[in-house]
Formats: structure tokens, sequence, C-alpha cells
């Protein structure tokens, strides 16, 4: 505010008081706020968004109809704004609207791959529509176009093992450990894939590889723990859940 007070026309400033302002649970000012910074700047992607966060929290169809609009205006600043697209996607599944929620997730995912949520949004609205094979065509095409981003790798697999496509998941992690044999998370997946499978000796050596690594890997202790408890071996598996209690 006092900055404000020097330079009333500084947009980066009106937009950090107001996020200071929705972090206080001070929206009217916020909202306030946020438009004053479209009328000293009406290409800021970002204060558009805020605001379409804003209206997406707020009750009623109205509100609805308000955040879509602000996405809708956000992205006509900025088309490679992938949070946006995923906010928007977001706002159409809620209004009913599947069919045109999907196209958006997938904008989002191929805009920013990094990001988790869009991928995992998508699956659940093409199964809904019946439409498994679209979320496959998307998994594919992620697979040609991030072959070597590890987090992509990692998501798909993720994806791969919640529609029990185990022998696809698992030619992920081969690729992951290939790509970063330094990297716990391709040795991971393998070994749930060889757990699934019933290999268990491979996945055995897999965890091993993990924990030489990466000591206090849980997830690594909980995979432990299902192998040992698949060969019998209560006592091994007790003692490694054990551990993962201590590591959380």
């Amino acid at each position: 505010k006092r900055s404000l007070q020097y330079m009333p026309l500084e947009g980066g400033t009106i937009s950090h008081l107001a996020i200071a302002q929705l972090n206080l649970g001070q929206v009217p000012a916020a909202i306030d706020n946020l438009n004053y910074g479209l009328v000293v700047d009406a290409y800021n992607a970002d204060n558009l968004f805020m605001l379409a966060k804003i209206y997406f929290m707020l009750t009623g169809s109205q509100a609805l109809a308000q955040a879509q609009k602000y996405c809708e205006d956000a992205l006509k600043v900025d088309p490679y704004y992938a949070e946006v697209y995923l906010m928007l996607g977001v706002i159409y599944e809620k209004q009913g609207n599947l069919a045109a929620a999907s196209p958006l997730y997938e904008k989002a995912f191929f805009v920013n791959p990094n990001l988790t949520e869009p991928m995992q949004r998508l699956a659940e609205v093409n199964l809904k529509l019946g439409r498994q094979n679209e979320t496959r065509r998307v998994f594919e095409k992620a697979l040609e176009r991030y072959g070597d981003n590890l987090t992509v790798l990692s998501r798909v697999a993720g994806l791969y093992f919640e529609r029990g496509e185990t022998e696809q998941a698992r030619r992920i992690g081969e690729r992951m450990v290939r790509l970063d044999p330094r990297n716990a998370v391709g040795y991971l997946v393998r070994a749930e894939a060889g757990l699934r499978a019933g290999d268990l000796a491979p996945a055995w050596s897999d965890l091993q590889q993990v924990v030489i690594m990466d000591p206090k890997n849980i997830q690594a202790h909980i995979l432990l723990g299902r192998l040992y408890e698949a060969r019998g071996e209560k006592d091994k598996a007790r003692a490694e859940m054990e551990q993962v209690k201590e590591l959380r």
C-alpha cells in the first residue's frame, strides 16, 4: 500500500497487494484491486486468472460464468497459460460439459507437461464419457513428444497402473532407467510392475538398487514390505512397515 502511494500505476505491486489480501481473506478488497490492476494494464493475464479463481470459489451459476469469462480473456492475452486451460476445463466439467473439458485438459498438459492434474482429470473425464481410447491416444502422444521427460514418464506410468496396464507401465520404467540410471523413480516403477505381475526376483533387485541410492525412500520400503509379504516372509514385511512409520 505504501509503494502504491508513490507509484499508483505499478501493475506488479497491485497484483501482489491483491495476493496478500486473498491470503488474509479480504476477498472483496482483492477483487477491487485486481479490477484496478486491469484498468492499469488490461493485458495482465495473471490478474485475469486470479479473478477467475476467486469467482470459481464463489457459489452460484453467475459466479461460475464470470470465472469462465475471465479464463477466456486470460487465454486471449496469453494462449500458453496452462493453469488457465486447466481451470477452464474444471469449469466446463462443473457445468456438466465433459466433452468440452477433455481437450482443455489435454491442452493444459501439453503446454506444461510438469502439471500432473490435467492428465489425471483427462483420464477421469474420458472414462465417464466411455472414451478410454482417447486417453490412450493422449498418453502415446505425450510419450512421443516428451519421451525424455522423467516427470511425464512417471505420471504416464502411474496412469497405466491405474488402468491395470502393468506391462505398459513396466516399459515406461525401463525407459526411465535407461534415461537416468541414478534416478530412483524408474526402478520403483519397474519394481511395482514386477510385483503386480508376480516377478518378485527382478522387483527385489530394483528395490535394493533404490535403497542403496536412497535408504530413506518410503515408497521403496512400502514395496519391499509388499514383496516380503508375497514371499511369505512376514517378519521382514513387518520390519519394512516399521521402517516406513519411522521415516514418516
